[in-house]
């Protein structure tokens, strides 16, 4: 009778799908960071971030969904830093219906017209 491995399991995959063996399903882990970000990251989330910057940046990921999310994490967590590096990779100054009114209006509120007036 099988009872299980005793021994140590090596897996592999192909590189191009780290983010869906580590994350899941990629548009539900970002709403999932999304709808949790107030305050501090969790654990594992700025790690989590850089990943689906790097993906945007190499085109596997679209753009503007990962644009409205992190500017919208970034802002819940006060970080103007990270979400101006979003707002940038995502090249979301390019039109406005990247992060469209509601997450232009809540940048202003959280991180201040000041700041995003550098952007």
């Amino acid at each position: 009778m099988f009872t299980g491995y005793r021994r140590t399991v090596l897996v592999l995959w192909p590189d191009g799908h780290f983010g869906e063996v580590i994350y899941g399903n990629i548009e539900e882990a970002l709403e999932e960071m999304a709808s949790a970000a107030t305050g501090q990251p969790a654990r594992g989330e700025p790690a989590q971030i850089n990943y689906f910057l790097s993906a945007v940046r190499d085109g596997r990921l679209v753009a503007t969904e990962v644009a409205q999310r992190i500017c919208g994490v970034a802002a819940g967590w006060g970080d103007f830093d990270l979400w101006k590096e979003a707002f940038e990779t995502c090249e979301a100054d390019s039109e406005i219906s990247v992060l469209g009114s509601d997450g232009l209006e809540t940048a202003v509120v959280e991180l201040g017209l000041s700041k995003l007036e550098s952007v």
